[in-house]
């Protein structure tokens, strides 16, 4: 059965339970059996069982840049109707910058080679993160040789969505450098340091100030107005209110929805 935009809605959860599955642990890159990077850079795709052409979404997860899995794909998110492809990368401080990119770039790769292999569409994939994970994709959105290192670009994806990431220099970033985290830097790891004219549709969501996580709707809101400053029209940023550094990734659901349905839409 081939994806139809028409009938691109929110699915049931019979659906969900009848048509879609997941296949878990595969490694998106070779290495030795021995290899930390072996045992950490696998992913799961949540995918469904006979449909193809689905739209897909790369969700890279939270968690400091020290911790998380590929497990933790928010539950709502598995009634959009897409393909997710849920990674997980080496950790600070065992990795240092900007090794934790290059994995999620080897990602990103791995998806457009094979996602077709899933269901998915290589022609719609979104790239989305919360938290560190907003960081990896803001940097893989306006950092291009991250991407270029494997013969791709960030114009090759769809759009990337960054939730409550950091867009200043991460602080296990500043850690790792300084040996302090305690202010704020923005140096060459730093998105906003990267504010591009000419970049993929770009949706930049965070929670309301003084909810969401320390100087989180700032950075997002100093990275929206820089790439405003630079020309740039692809961008898109919202403060969503009540919402707080967790709560945000149930309200994205919906912001999610429109913007994926919007950039599928044939142009009129």
């Amino acid at each position: 059965m081939k994806f139809n935009l028409a009938s691109f809605a929110t699915l049931s959860l019979k659906t969900l339970a009848e048509e879609w599955t997941t296949s878990e642990n595969i490694h998106y890159l070779e290495a030795p059996a021995e290899c930390p990077r072996r045992e950490r850079c696998q992913l799961d795709v949540f995918h469904p069982r006979e449909q193809t052409g689905t739209p897909v979404l790369v969700y890279l997860h939270g968690g400091g840049l020290t911790g998380g899995d590929h497990h933790g794909t928010p539950e709502l998110w598995k009634h959009l109707g897409c393909v997710i492809v849920s990674p997980t990368y080496r950790l600070y401080p065992d990795a240092k910058y900007p090794e934790f990119i290059e994995d999620a770039a080897a990602a990103l790769a791995w998806t457009k080679r094979h996602v077709g292999e899933f269901g998915g569409d290589p022609a719609k994939i979104f790239v989305t993160g919360h938290s560190a994970g907003g960081y990896l994709t803001a940097c893989l959105a306006l950092m291009p040789e991250f991407l270029s290192s494997h013969g791709l670009s960030p114009f090759d994806f769809a759009g990337f969505i960054p939730i409550s990431g950091s867009m200043v220099t991460h602080f296990a970033v500043q850690l790792e450098r300084t040996g302090s985290n305690g202010s704020i830097i923005v140096d060459d790891a730093a998105p906003l340091n990267h504010a591009l004219k000419e970049t993929p549709p770009l949706l930049i969501l965070c929670g309301e100030p003084g909810m969401d996580f320390g100087s989180r709707p700032s950075d997002n809101r100093l990275l929206g107005h820089a790439l405003r400053e630079a020309g740039n029209t692809a961008c898109e940023q919202h403060e969503v209110p009540g919402m707080d550094h967790g709560s945000i990734l149930d309200a994205a659901y919906a912001y999610l929805l429109k913007f994926i349905r919007q950039r599928l839409a044939p142009a009129s």
